[in-house]
């Protein structure tokens, strides 16, 4: 019931979303003032693979490649109290977990420097499925796992210049059940750039107002819109994922800005984000 409402829910604000309002991720009004916005070409429609430009950047084509996909399916011994329960109302109970891993690899370059990104995602989720002649099919994510590796390679500074990315999320269906407003799947989001002493943290950015084409209007969900890249406490870089933009602070040094392009550029092309 709970997952129900939440899925119908989800949908309907999906529809509201692409028919009469405009989603924007929430930016500082301090850091806009001293930054750039710059839109990114070449993710949306199907392309094995993309290249993408935003402002001056440019990317060779994307490589992709799926790595692994896995599917494994366990029948408990026990359900309402005992397996006999389920055959007595003729009930099946599985549950599966999904494993999947995506690779993608590529160079981005702002026409002096350029920069090296390979990058492995993956995703694993368990779900539980019931069905029967009196219920139908019915299943439910019970947790779920994305983590995005990448190193990121200075070309021109290949023996000091190598980031570490990281970015996860995870889902815990128990935590969000009686939750309102309701919580959309990824209830704990974070990620890093690390490279030896220097470390820029990523966090999440998520929108409760949409805008319409009359005012503002609350909805029922924190909808993740993008990422800021911190520096202690300051907002160097926002990537937004739902309109493909990308944000640099504009008194950053090239090669800084170089690794925060690259590594924003990394999240949108996430196979997650499509």
């Amino acid at each position: 019931m709970i997952n129900g409402m939440k899925k119908t829910v989800i949908v309907g604000l999906t529809i509201v979303f692409y028919s009469c309002a405009s989603i924007k991720v929430d930016v500082p009004a301090k850091f806009a003032a001293e930054a750039t916005n710059m839109h990114v070409k070449g993710l949306r429609g199907w392309r094995p693979s993309p290249k993408l430009s935003f402002g001056k950047y440019f990317t060779s084509a994307v490589k992709k490649g799926l790595v692994a996909q896995k599917e494994k399916n366990n029948i408990p011994g026990s359900f309402l109290g005992t397996q006999e329960m389920l055959h007595l109302f003729n009930i099946s109970k599985t549950d599966i977990t999904a494993t999947e891993k995506n690779k993608f690899h590529y160079k981005l370059s702002d026409g002096r420097l350029s920069a090296e990104i390979i990058c492995l995602e993956k995703f694993t989720s368990q779900n539980q499925q019931l069905g029967g002649p009196h219920i139908g099919l019915y299943s439910k994510t019970l947790n779920a796992e994305y983590y995005l590796t990448g190193f990121i390679q200075n070309i021109k500074n290949k023996d000091t210049s190598l980031w570490n990315l990281q970015l996860y999320s995870k889902y815990n269906n128990a935590e969000n059940i009686n939750q309102f407003p309701i919580v959309i799947p990824g209830i704990e989001q974070a990620g890093y750039l690390i490279h030896d002493n220097d470390s820029i943290t990523i966090q999440p950015v998520k929108i409760n107002k949409i805008t319409t084409r009359k005012n503002k209007t609350d909805i029922p969900v924190r909808l993740l819109s993008g990422y800021e890249f911190r520096i202690d406490d300051g907002v160097i870089g926002i990537v937004d994922i739902l309109n493909d933009n990308i944000w640099l602070y504009n008194d950053l040094d090239d090669d800084t800005k170089l690794i925060i392009a690259a590594a924003a550029s990394a999240i949108l092309l996430r196979k997650q984000n499509h």
